[in-house]
């Protein structure tokens, strides 16, 4: 098979790539239990060596013979993507959790899974609301960690 890719098209595949193995192994650290997803890894590799062919050699450090994603690569449109997700995620996540705890405050897990999906975002609604407000409002500059 043969695909074929303008130097823009190529581009946006590296940060693609880049921003896809970057999720899957950025947080793992490579020891047994948490090991690197290899193929991942590996199609990365073989994608960034192709950016010569592109004439895209500032995304790619092959100084010491491995190809590895450039300073250029990392710090650019590539951060920028994985930023914003970073940014949404967090948000997302901490107003999700918070929500989801309150719910489990008031109704026993039986209770929860017997509810309905229409029922349970019903329930769910008014602290998803509550909180997002907050969010909104304040950021985390009202959140306190409460010792019992």
């Amino acid at each position: 098979m043969i695909v074929n890719f303008s130097k823009e098209q190529f581009k946006t595949l590296i940060n693609m790539v880049y921003v896809g193995n970057w999720m899957i192994n950025g947080v793992r650290v490579g020891i047994e239990g948490d090991e690197y997803k290899d193929e991942y890894r590996n199609l990365e590799k073989y994608i960034l060596s192709l950016a010569k062919d592109f004439k895209l050699d500032n995304l790619i450090d092959d100084s010491d013979g491995e190809i590895y994603p450039s300073r250029s690569l990392e710090e650019g449109e590539a951060r920028d993507l994985i930023d914003y997700y970073d940014e949404n995620v967090f948000w997302e996540e901490l107003v999700n959790r918070l929500a989801e705890r309150d719910l489990f405050q008031v109704y026993t897990n039986d209770e929860i899974m017997k509810m309905s999906i229409k029922k349970r975002i019903e329930k769910d609604q008014p602290y998803y609301e509550k909180y997002w407000q907050e969010i909104s409002d304040y950021g985390i500059t009202r959140l306190k960690i409460q010792e019992d």
